[in-house]
């Protein structure tokens, strides 16, 4: 993992947040702790470019889950960037306007292994990784060696480029799509979600 001594770092997250569980807080910021970094940014999509129906939640609902996600932790910001602009929400798009606002601050891609590996269906992916360098969380089913197989070759760089980019953080195997079936069968999520994400789910009857 490249050495990062420079106080203005910051990582972009990404994601729907359909809802916001404990991964998507937790290694995050344990990101942010691991590279000296200032903060980590939530960028919470409007649509995936990847998954062109919209996410089962709106986006106020999904901005409230996230904003009491992170409630008092105070390295980790939220942007409503992607959700205020009409049509896909392109990860390019984002970090160019990001680029612009800060400048020569050093930016980094947050991504899970499971995103990382279909990287070449991202929009202009090549300009992605120029402006914003991947920082890589390992999800199930990866390991480093598994994951460092599986995108060999993607966007132009192989095993060893993209191995050298995994940042060691504890596994957390959590899946929105778990969270929501849990849900839809009657059940709460409350190990799987902060208590005011659980609560606020409860009370607005989603994913019923």
């Amino acid at each position: 993992m490249p050495s990062n001594d420079q106080a203005n770092l910051r990582l972009l997250f990404g994601g729907t947040f359909d809802p916001p569980h404990l991964a998507h807080v937790e290694l995050p910021l344990a990101a942010v702790d691991a590279m000296n970094a200032r903060e980590v940014i939530f960028m919470p999509a409007h649509v995936n470019p990847l998954k062109q129906a919209c996410p089962p939640s709106s986006n106020e609902h999904r901005l409230e889950m996230l904003e009491l996600a992170i409630a008092g932790r105070g390295l980790a910001t939220i942007r409503t960037d992607e959700l205020e602009r009409e049509g896909p929400s392109y990860t390019v798009d984002t970090i160019r306007l990001l680029k612009q606002e800060y400048g020569d601050d050093p930016l980094r891609l947050l991504i899970g292994s499971d995103n990382a590996i279909h990287l070449d269906q991202w929009k202009d992916v090549a300009q992605v990784l120029e402006l914003a360098e991947p920082v890589v969380m390992l999800r199930h089913p990866h390991n480093r060696e598994g994951f460092a197989t599986a995108v060999d070759g993607v966007a132009g760089h192989d095993r060893d480029w993209w191995s050298r980019r995994v940042l060691q953080l504890p596994m957390m195997d959590i899946a929105g799509t778990w969270i929501r079936g849990l849900v839809g069968q009657g059940k709460q999520p409350a190990s799987l979600v902060h208590p005011a994400v659980a609560e606020y789910i409860q009370k607005h009857h989603l994913y019923r």
